[in-house]
């Protein structure tokens, strides 16, 4: 097992334990035994010893009061990846299409990647990009 995949699995693990300590529910949990292959038995003792741990700590964190959520999305079809093609007409149709189903999501903010040099005055296409 790769670091990288031990990584995004002890990540999906906090996520699952972050969620579920919130009140949210992603997937019903069945009450079953599962068997560990011997070669994961150290590593799934030593994430649950500290994923219990984490638990714990948070169960015994008194409730947090309330703070305004925005819930946002990242503007893909406006992503500075995407080059000159930004600057094709259909582009920006695309892009305000994408967002008025965000909308009806219920998404209420979005995330404009704008890399280094895209935005500097030098830039090919410079004066574009800000239009777009």
């Amino acid at each position: 097992m790769t670091r990288r995949r031990l990584v995004h699995i002890i990540a999906m693990i906090f996520l699952g334990l972050l969620l579920g300590s919130a009140g949210f529910t992603l997937v019903q949990a069945s009450p079953r035994t599962v068997d560990i292959p011997p070669e994961y038995q150290r590593l799934y003792s030593s994430l649950k010893v500290n994923l219990d741990n984490f638990d714990s700590y948070l169960n015994s964190q008194p409730m947090a009061a309330n703070y305004p959520v925005v819930f946002a999305a990242e503007l893909l079809p406006a992503n500075d990846n995407r080059g000159t093609d930004l600057l094709k007409p259909q582009a920006l149709q695309s892009t305000v299409m994408y967002l008025d189903r965000l909308q009806e999501l219920g998404v209420q903010a979005v995330t404009l990647p704008i890399g280094y040099p895209l935005y500097t005055p030098n830039f090919p296409h410079y004066q574009d990009y800000v239009q777009f």
